[in-house]
């Protein structure tokens, strides 16, 4: 096997390995699944082709979640909409690497993935239903509000709590391990 052919194989590996979380920060950055989706994708692309600039010392999600970034920037540039910040775009970053360094620290060998199913599992019924209709049935919060018999401001704040606690529950299991 030459350089290029190991070279390729083990971006397969890293990329299989991360290809959830560089979706999930797709996800981060637009809340349309579609739309991360395609990040994502053209992200994962410009990757393969940009592979002779990788260097295997540095944090490999770290540098596809710098091409994820540029490519939401293109995104809305071509859109003409206006992105988020890059002061909150920055820390969102910062979390995933966070979780990541955690993630190889981890004795227990969890992923960020198992322990997010795990925090899921501790919110209660209604914070639970109104997640699964945002995140996994793709209602606007106006739907869930109407279906729910709240008001919209209710079901966003609930939402915001959700995050909220997810993301306590994801850092306090990951720095515990």
């Amino acid at each position: 096997m030459n350089d290029k052919e190991a070279k390729l194989t083990k971006f397969e590996v890293l990329l299989n390995r991360d290809h959830k979380k560089i979706l999930a920060f797709a996800f981060s950055l637009v809340s349309d699944v579609h739309q991360a989706r395609d990040i994502a994708q053209e992200a994962m692309i410009t990757a393969f082709k940009k592979l002779e600039e990788y260097d295997e010392s540095k944090d490999f999600g770290k540098w596809v979640r710098g091409i994820v970034r540029m490519k939401y920037l293109e995104h809305f540039r071509h859109n003409r909409e206006i992105p988020m910040s890059e002061e909150i775009i920055e820390l969102i970053d910062s979390n995933y690497a966070r979780w990541d360094a955690a993630e190889n620290d981890a004795v227990s060998g969890e992923s960020l993935f198992q322990v997010l199913n795990e925090c899921v599992g501790k919110l209660n019924d209604e914070q639970r239903v109104v997640m699964d209709k945002f995140y996994y049935q793709r209602q606007k919060t106006g739907e869930i509000a109407k279906s729910e018999n709240l008001n919209e401001a209710t079901i966003r704040k609930r939402l915001e709590r959700v995050r909220f606690m997810l993301k306590d529950c994801i850092d306090k299991n990951l720095s515990a391990q």
